[in-house]
Order: C-alpha cells, then structure tokens, then sequence
C-alpha cells in the first residue's frame, strides 16, 4: 500500500513539473512577443 502511493506520488509530481515547463515555455515566448511588439514602437521613437 505505502509503495504504490509513493509511485503515485511521483508520478503525480513528474506530471506537474512537466506542466511546469510548458507553462515556462510559454511564459517566455509572451515575453519574446511583448519585446517584439513594444521594440519597433521604441526604435521608431528614436528615428
């Protein structure tokens, strides 16, 4: 009983920080395109 919990666990936790990545990724790539978007209007400002 106490092991498969454990294996559970784990997996549970394996699967999170997974979705921690994706959730990373993608934080960053809105980032990426918030710069994108906001360097253009700065670079104009400056010409």
């Amino acid at each position: 009983m106490v092991r498969t919990l454990k294996c559970r666990r784990k997996k549970e936790e394996g699967r999170r920080k997974k979705e921690n990545k994706e959730e990373g990724r993608r934080k960053i790539l809105r980032c990426l395109i918030f710069k994108l978007l906001i360097r253009p209007r700065l670079l104009l400002r400056l010409l």
